[in-house]
């Protein structure tokens, strides 16, 4: 089964006023992208995105790639 098709099928057996997450296996932008496109999802969890700017101290590329993932989840 796709993710694609996995997401759909979660939500569609959610439907009815909750609000779904999605977390696990999104690593960048474009998958995040990929499965929020003409989809009701509620928000996505990318921790793990995240960890090398905080290792390296990249305060602007952490900005940077919350600021385009904010795109992302506006323009979907």
């Amino acid at each position: 089964m796709t993710r694609g098709a996995v997401v759909e099928r979660m939500l569609s057996l959610l439907r009815g006023g909750r609000e779904v997450n999605f977390g696990f296996g999104l690593r960048s932008l474009e998958d995040v992208r990929k499965l929020v496109s003409g989809r009701d999802v509620g928000g996505v969890a990318i921790g793990t995105a995240l960890i090398p700017y905080v290792r390296e101290g990249d305060l602007e590329g952490f900005r940077k790639f919350v600021t385009e993932l904010r795109g992302v989840l506006c323009d979907s």
